[in-house]
């Protein structure tokens, strides 16, 4: 169990460490980004306070909630035509045939050993997880 006055901060630093590298794109492409965003925050905050369930679904997953929505949504935008008058850049950022990410994705892969590469040990990561581990304990 994590306390609030744990949790809070590793989630924050979390949060702001990754904003760098999502927000950006929410201004790519707006027509896509803001409804993501407003329904995030609509899973995550509201719904779970308006149906009130032993399972807490909302909780848990409302980010694969809101992203499938919005993916069925962008899909209709790119199938509907939305787009074809728009920038090239917008059309790369904002449609869902253009990214290449279904095709692209390898949905059957065997690992093999080592694939990434020899293991590696560094004494100074070691001990830098043993002492975060230490400060989980005390706390």
């Amino acid at each position: 169990f994590l306390s609030p006055l744990s949790a809070v901060p590793l989630v924050a630093l979390s949060g702001f460490g990754l904003y760098e590298l999502g927000f950006p794109g929410v201004a790519k492409c707006v027509e896509i980004g803001l409804p993501q965003l407003i329904l995030l925050v609509v899973f995550s905050q509201y719904l779970p306070h308006i149906i009130h369930s032993d399972r807490h679904v909302f909780d848990r997953f409302a980010v694969l909630f809101s992203v499938t929505i919005i993916w069925i949504y962008a899909h209709l935008l790119t199938v509907g035509g939305a787009y074809k008058h728009a920038a090239p850049t917008t059309q790369l950022s904002c449609r869902t045939d253009k990214a290449g990410l279904v095709g692209g994705a390898p949905w059957i892969r065997i690992p093999y050993p080592f694939q990434f590469g020899a293991p590696t040990f560094n004494a100074g990561e070691a001990f830098a997880m043993m002492a975060a581990s230490f400060v989980a304990l005390v706390e």
